[in-house]
């Protein structure tokens, strides 16, 4: 492992545990902080360029990978040229991408030149008051939830996704397909749901 993919590592390690920390120190409370299964939380945006308002309403019903990061930040800079890739990859199969930058609003110049000079074409949210940083508990960039069609979380990364991550690319496979999140119990017997149990 190189050094630079080392530090990337231990940067998203030390965030999940520091969000641990915090939820059991009751910093956090455990039903805001993000996770799995529950509903995307409500937050506000402007668009990035015009400054028109935007929230989770405007992906609803679609797959949607939500990503808050900031140019300041050297891990995100690094992976915003890959969600760009991924989102030519997977955008015609329906995965819409929602970068939300949580720079502050003098920096929102150069949020908008950081993004066009990596050819970013996914949407372009500005937050610079924090509100997703708050409402997903995110306490370290960069951060992404990928949301499904239902509008619940299917899948959660604090820190960079990197290149080629298999967690994610599967994640995000079920939830184009809709299938269920890794770990979800079966559903169940849709053909017969009155059946009775097995002896």
């Amino acid at each position: 492992m190189s050094a630079r993919m080392g530090r990337r590592v231990s940067s998203a390690v030390a965030a999940v545990a520091a969000i641990g920390l915090l939820t059991a120190a009751g910093c956090v409370e455990p039903e805001l902080a993000a996770r799995v299964g529950a509903p995307v939380p409500e937050f506000e945006a402007v668009t990035l360029t015009d400054g028109r308002p935007v929230g989770p309403a405007d992906f609803e019903g679609e797959v949607t990978l939500i990503n808050l990061w900031a140019t300041w930040c050297g891990p995100c800079r690094h992976e915003t040229p890959y969600l760009q890739s991924v989102y030519e990859t997977y955008g015609p199969r329906g995965l819409r991408i929602v970068g939300v930058s949580v720079d502050s609003p003098g920096a929102r110049r150069a949020a908008i030149d950081f993004m066009d000079e990596n050819g970013v074409t996914y949407d372009r949210w500005f937050d610079p008051d924090g509100t997703g940083t708050g409402v997903f508990a995110a306490i370290g960039l960069p951060a992404s939830f990928l949301v499904g069609r239902d509008g619940t979380l299917r899948w959660i990364r604090y820190g960079p996704i990197l290149e080629g991550d298999r967690d994610f690319l599967g994640a995000l496979e079920r939830a184009l397909g809709d299938g269920p999140p890794e770990g979800a119990p079966d559903p169940p017997d849709r053909e017969n749901p009155e059946s009775p149990p097995l002896p």
